[in-house]
């Protein structure tokens, strides 16, 4: 059963996203037929001083009732998708970022990396590669990269690292790769929104990368 609860967590996330979605039209319709209505009834109220069957009770009034209902409608639709899309923020917002490697290569000096983020979370990074002794063999970062994983392919940052190969010592090389969630600083630097380090080591021999288990830690 434990093994379940993520695949349904995930199934009911997709279906509230859903019901937010269809609110969304719904909005949009009413945003749209609430003015087309208040036009109908001015109308008719105007035409009622030039043609008397306009002027009718009946006909002015429900088309006053229908406008005001849509009006009412749309009022209260707009406000439970703002509060549905606030609260999905506040939620966003107090998710720790979840990365996973995807894969790494090398292409000459140059270390190419992917890493995909598994929850969507927008977060601040960065990296460095090191070698045996905790030797640095590649460049040094001197601020923090801002990840936007929706505005990914397939939520997935893809970076390349300028490597010395000439300083790599035993074929060992090591990525450290540090990461914390954007909104850390807006909550106040919680615990659970800090530093973290996703560490990936290789045996890098005649250009290709081997996975090895990391030496130190990060």
């Amino acid at each position: 059963m434990r093994a379940a609860q993520p695949v349904a967590t995930m199934c009911a996330a997709g279906v509230e996203e859903e019901r937010t979605v269809n609110l969304g039209r719904v909005t949009w319709w009413t945003g749209h037929i609430a003015p087309v209505l208040a036009l109908v009834s001015a109308v008719l109220g105007l035409g009622g001083a030039f043609w008397e069957r306009l002027n009718h009770p009946i006909t002015l009034g429900l088309t006053g009732a229908a406008s005001g209902l849509v009006w009412w409608l749309d009022y209260a639709l707009r406000n439970r998708l703002a509060k549905k899309e606030a609260a999905r923020q506040a939620a966003l917002e107090n998710t720790p970022p979840a990365v996973e490697f995807v894969d790494a290569r090398l292409l000459g000096a140059r270390l190419i990396v992917a890493i995909k983020s598994t929850n969507g979370v927008p977060f601040k990074c960065r990296w460095v590669c090191v070698t045996a002794a905790n030797q640095v063999v590649g460049g040094v970062q001197m601020q923090d990269v801002d990840v936007f994983p929706e505005a990914l392919n397939e939520n997935t940052l893809v970076f390349d690292d300028n490597l010395q190969l000439g300083r790599i010592v035993e074929s060992y090389l090591e990525l450290r790769f540090r990461y914390y969630s954007a909104y850390s600083a807006k909550l106040g630097n919680p615990r659970d929104l800090g530093l973290r380090t996703l560490t990936v080591a290789w045996s890098a021999k005649d250009g290709a990368l081997t996975a090895v288990s990391p030496r130190q830690a990060a």
